[in-house]
């Protein structure tokens, strides 16, 4: 027996950090659980109005992750259209949700940019660098502050 989107302990959407995008979020669970969180720009492009089906032996299945996209298509489309008009709240979120996946984009890039450079984690804290200082964003510090700053930030 299959478990359901609902039953799962913990979905991969987080629907409560953007309330305006709650409805698509929740729509998006299954698929998202499917795909592990991956979401591509022609992800629901060309779908076909029901799943297809894969012959196993003698069951007929049907493809979960076509299933989950065609589920979540309405509610795709809906959204596209909504922020295509500008939908004030809407656009507040999704403007706080780029932001926040660039600061993480950047921050994830410079901790392998540390490994590389066998930097990170840090041996030993640097002078001046307290376990309280994450101002990793400050690339005008020294290499092993800011190696120092990014590691206090992951561990804190």
């Amino acid at each position: 027996m299959e478990t359901t989107i609902e039953e799962c302990d913990q979905l991969p959407l987080d629907e409560s950090c953007f309330k305006h995008f709650a409805p698509l979020l929740h729509a998006s669970q299954r698929y998202a659980q499917l795909s592990g969180c991956r979401f591509r720009a022609k992800s629901f492009d060309n779908l076909p109005d029901e799943p297809p089906c894969i012959s196993e032996g003698t069951e007929v299945l049907t493809d979960p992750r076509v299933a989950a996209k065609i589920f979540a298509c309405p509610k795709v489309s809906e959204f596209a259209e909504r922020l295509k008009g500008g939908e004030d709240g809407l656009v507040d979120e999704l403007d706080r949700a780029f932001r926040i996946t660039m600061v993480e984009s950047v921050r994830n890039a410079m901790i392998s940019m540390f490994k590389a450079l066998d930097m990170f984690p840090p041996e030993h804290p640097p002078p001046g660098v307290d376990s309280k200082d994450c101002a990793y964003e400050d690339v005008s510090a020294p290499l092993p502050c800011i190696a120092q700053r990014l590691f206090n930030d992951q561990v804190r």
